[in-house]
């Protein structure tokens, strides 16, 4: 028996991303560069892998430009929860800030598969700051996910490819927190640095309610 039309391919489920270019960027983001270097001597570093920390924690005190980033991310990502949202300014007990600026300082530095997601976490961001050509497309990722169906492990990467994001200066990205993803290899000799960061909800309770607002709106 054959079928009596061509194959369709249909889609169940999707995981929706934003993108917008700020305003102004050029400005902001120069002024962004000079004051992430001014505060240098107070900086905090997390995960550290081979030579590199890819997080740069710096106090918002440091980092004025940085709020009218956060403003307009709180404002899409509330309409999209249809809840309001916030970054919130209190750093933990580690001198540590609910944003971070990823610099990638040398050829071939990467940043490997990871998500944002904890019960207090609803959204993360990155905005981008400078660009080198060649210095690594975001990646949202399934390659960790798996199913197991009649004892055969079906992994998600046998239906589902990557989605690359190629950035560029004054992009905003915006996804929920719990979506794997990563950083291709920076192939330039300069850095790129981006400012990533979460939001969770403006009343400090735990995002443990349903996303629909995600899927549906």
């Amino acid at each position: 028996m054959n079928p009596s039309q061509p194959i369709k391919r249909h889609w169940a489920f999707a995981v929706p991303f934003f993108t917008t270019m700020v305003a102004e960027s050029a400005a902001l983001n120069q002024r962004l560069i000079a004051e992430l270097n001014a505060s240098r001597s107070t900086h905090v570093f997390s995960h550290l892998h081979g030579n590199r920390y890819e997080n740069t924690y710096v106090d918002p005190k440091f980092i004025p430009s940085a709020r009218g980033v956060f403003d307009l991310a709180e404002s899409v990502v509330s309409q999209i929860m249809k809840r309001p949202m916030v970054v919130p300014r209190e750093a933990d007990q580690l001198g540590r800030h609910w944003f971070w600026f990823n610099e990638t300082a040398m050829r071939g530095g990467v940043t490997k598969v990871h998500n944002h997601w904890t019960s207090w976490t609803v959204f993360s961001g990155c905005y981008y700051v400078k660009v080198p050509p060649n210095s690594g497309n975001l990646v949202f990722s399934r390659q960790r996910t798996q199913t197991m169906a009649d004892g055969v492990l079906l992994r998600d990467s046998d239906f589902f490819g990557d989605v690359e994001v190629p950035p560029s200066e004054g992009l905003l990205v915006l996804f929920p927190s719990w979506v794997d993803h990563l950083v291709r290899p920076n192939e330039s000799d300069d850095s790129r640095i981006s400012l990533a960061f979460n939001l969770r909800l403006a009343d400090g309770k735990d995002a443990n309610f349903t996303t629909s607002a995600v899927v549906n709106g």
